[in-house]
């Protein structure tokens, strides 16, 4: 049709792709934070420097969003979603993800199963 009037077919806002799911390497990464120092939030300098790392992977070339793409604020939820299927966590996590699982894939499944084998005590991204 017209600028003024799309077609019926046409959206009338323009969709903006997501950013790609959170591969297993990336959940890993992330859960070995969550358990060496817990919920943190965007500000935290590791949740800063997990978000430099996983920019840098080459696990995913299509990033439709390369400012949001496992920004700081990005770790920070995914720590909190950790949080809230953690049954030591103190508190409530984020409410999407404790639907009583409900929410969780095979691949979180799997990541929660890893806790012996990841790396304790001062452990740094870089050193992977």
């Amino acid at each position: 049709m017209t600028a003024d009037h799309p077609a019926a077919d046409e959206p009338l806002v323009a969709t903006r792709k997501r950013n790609p799911s959170w591969a297993r390497d990336e959940l890993i990464l992330a859960l070995d934070l969550y358990l060496r120092e817990g919920q943190l939030d965007a500000a935290d300098p590791s949740v800063i420097e997990l978000s430099a790392v996983l920019n840098a992977l080459p696990i995913h070339t299509d990033r439709p969003d390369r400012e949001k793409f496992r920004n700081p604020n990005g770790v920070a939820m995914k720590l909190a979603n950790f949080a809230a299927l953690d049954p030591g966590y103190p508190g409530d996590g984020v409410g999407l993800a404790k639907l009583n699982g409900r929410v969780r894939s095979p691949v979180h499944e799997d990541v929660l199963r890893l806790p012996s084998c990841l790396p304790r005590g001062g452990s740094r991204f870089s050193d992977w």
